[in-house]
């Protein structure tokens, strides 16, 4: 995030210039952030000297693969070992460094807050980028405002952060790196924190489940929820593997074709086709009418959709190209591929014949697929008819909610909360959107419209 000038407008909204408003706080929090980071250097170097062989061993530990790893996992090791391995003989570095005789007072106020910052999970409830976040405890449910330049700009409402907050004046702040979830993710951590409750011995109370962070920090710094390692699926809305599918005509009167194809709303004609060499028209079908033959989706199904303005009821399905004497259909699915050529046999018979059909896998880099269609089942959402979709996700029928709508299970208490997690989901991807310069409209309506008015809007 781009420093404010000192005669810039304040980024806090004042209405005051940057100078005569925050900018005394903000380089008092900087030089707090630095002399915190000077000490914890310092802490780090002297354990590294001290406790070398145990350093090592630790790496162990924590990267028990050995293989190479990145910065921010090196700094979370780092934090890690210092903070909460017990050393041989008892006592963590951070404590060892406090027994030191030979530290100023200023230092050991410093270390003594980073000795003091213990790891917990905590939901993103707003950010002030570049200054703060505020968090809640999700075993709590307690709020804090925290002090971050850094991870403040990173993060956006709903995330889940698992990370250390070091008590301080005026506030707390938080210590080393954060490890950042979706909201989608929070029952996984939450079934984590459990089973190593079991594993160490501790109630799955509140307490117990606090003292989790303490005694099982480094599984948790090292845990993959195993959503992300299933494979995306993609899909078509109606719910058919995606492929890339093609079949050619031979035309007889291409003329003719071109006005037995014009035949809204089921063939819609969209202009020149993309090599501008013909003419491109638009097979359609009812939203609904997919939506109902759609089975239950696999784990980690991503459906791919495509709408047109003024027919918000209505999914592109597939293309015809008519150049010349060639008609060509791309689609992305079998099914919908045969579905163009029995069409085409009733439309244009004794004028087309089929001279070749095809279909090939449409093979993605995984990071690519990402990308590409991360939002699942919301993948029109950076789309300018996202208002249109999100008022029909309401009253469609959902798989996470046992097959109910939104709207349905909003008012079945059983199923309220996994309503809340994808409201939660909806509100986080839109604010990283914003954050990212996405045209996104407001989704706090949604809320509303679910009775969930007890949350600030989106």
């Amino acid at each position: 995030m781009a420093k404010a000038g000192r005669n810039a407008p304040c980024p806090c909204g004042s209405g005051r210039k940057h100078k005569h408003c925050c900018a005394a706080a903000e380089e008092r929090l900087a030089q707090e952030a630095r002399e915190d980071s000077r000490v914890g250097r310092a802490i780090a170097d002297w354990s590294a000297r001290e406790h070398g062989d145990e350093l090592s061993r630790a790496f162990e530990e924590f990267q028990p693969e050995g293989r190479r790893i990145e910065e921010r996992d090196y700094e979370l090791f780092l934090t890690w070992f210092n903070s909460d391995r017990q050393l041989c003989g008892g006592g963590t570095p951070v404590e060892r460094y406090l027994a030191r005789p030979d530290l100023d007072s200023r230092e050991r106020e410093v270390a003594e807050r980073i000795a003091a910052a213990r790891l917990g999970l905590y939901r993103v409830r707003a950010v002030a980028p570049g200054r703060s976040v505020e968090l809640e405890n999700v075993l709590t449910g307690v709020s804090t405002l925290a002090v971050s330049q850094t991870v403040s700009c990173e993060v956006a409402r709903w995330d889940l952060l698992l990370c250390r907050v070091m008590p301080g004046e005026p506030a707390p702040s938080l210590w080393g790196s954060a490890l950042v979830f979706e909201p989608d993710e929070e029952p996984e951590l939450r079934a984590e924190l459990e089973r190593l409750a079991s594993e160490h011995g501790v109630p799955r109370d509140p307490a117990g489940l606090a003292e989790v962070f303490r005694v099982a920090s480094r599984e948790l710094l090292r845990f993959d929820p195993p959503s992300r390692s299933i494979k995306p699926i993609l899909l078509t809305v109606e719910g058919d593997p995606i492929v890339s599918a093609r079949a050619v005509w031979k035309l007889v009167d291409p003329a003719a074709a071109f006005v037995t194809l014009d035949l809204p709303p089921d063939l819609l004609w969209v202009g020149e086709s993309e090599d501008e060499t013909g003419e491109c028209f638009q097979l359609t079908a009812d939203r609904a009418e997919l939506l109902a033959c759609r089975p239950l989706p696999p784990p980690g199904a991503l459906y791919f959709e495509s709408s047109f303005d003024g027919l918000p009821e209505r999914i592109g399905i597939g293309t015809f190209d008519l150049c010349g004497c060639e008609l060509r259909f791309d689609a992305l699915s079998e099914a919908r591929l045969e579905r163009a050529i029995d069409l085409v046999s009733v439309l244009l018979a004794g004028n087309a014949e089929l001279i070749r059909r095809e279909n090939s896998p449409i093979d993605l880099h995984p990071a690519e697929r990402i990308d590409a269609f991360a939002f699942a089942e919301m993948d029109v959402l950076g789309s300018d008819h996202l208002q249109e979709y999100l008022r029909r996700w309401l009253d469609e029928p959902n798989a996470r909610l046992q097959g109910a709508t939104p709207r349905a299970a909003a008012r079945i208490p059983t199923l309220r909360g996994e309503v809340e997690l994808l409201l939660r989901s909806i509100e986080n991807q839109a604010a990283h959107a914003r954050r990212s310069g996405v045209a996104w409209p407001d989704v706090g309506w949604l809320r509303d419209e679910l009775g969930f008015t007890s949350q600030l809007a989106a």
